[in-house]
């Protein structure tokens, strides 16, 4: 037997600015830490997408990727480069579990223009 059942476990983020600002508040959004170097250990994320919904799905899987894999919880971050749909992200952390809700950016409702992004989170 099937049954499908409705469940809601989104979130839906809306973010103005420039995109400097949108990918700092962003990641500030899913890391829950502060921008500012504040350890030696660190693991390096590089995105390179042509398309902006690619971008910033990729940015947010791969920081939720990282921390899972490596079973760290981050402290700070740094954002080392960043052009058009192109990011190079510094996370710096420490030993410990990473405690989130946040699962995955996805591609549902997602839209960026006009220095503005809404993106939905699956919690």
């Amino acid at each position: 037997m099937l049954r499908i059942e409705d469940h809601t476990a989104d979130i839906k983020l809306v973010i103005s600015g420039d995109l400097n600002t949108i990918v700092r508040e962003l990641v500030g959004y899913v890391l829950r830490v502060p921008e500012g170097k504040s350890s030696e250990e660190s693991f390096i994320i590089h995105i390179d997408e042509e398309y902006p919904d690619l971008f910033f799905v990729q940015l947010v899987n791969s920081i939720i990727a990282e921390l899972e894999i490596r079973s760290v919880r981050p402290i700070s971050y740094t954002i080392k480069e960043l052009k058009e749909f192109k990011c190079k992200l510094e996370v710096f952390y420490e030993p410990g579990q990473w405690s989130t809700n946040i699962k995955a950016a996805t591609y549902w409702d997602l839209k960026y223009e006009n220095n503005r992004l809404e993106i939905v989170l699956d919690i």
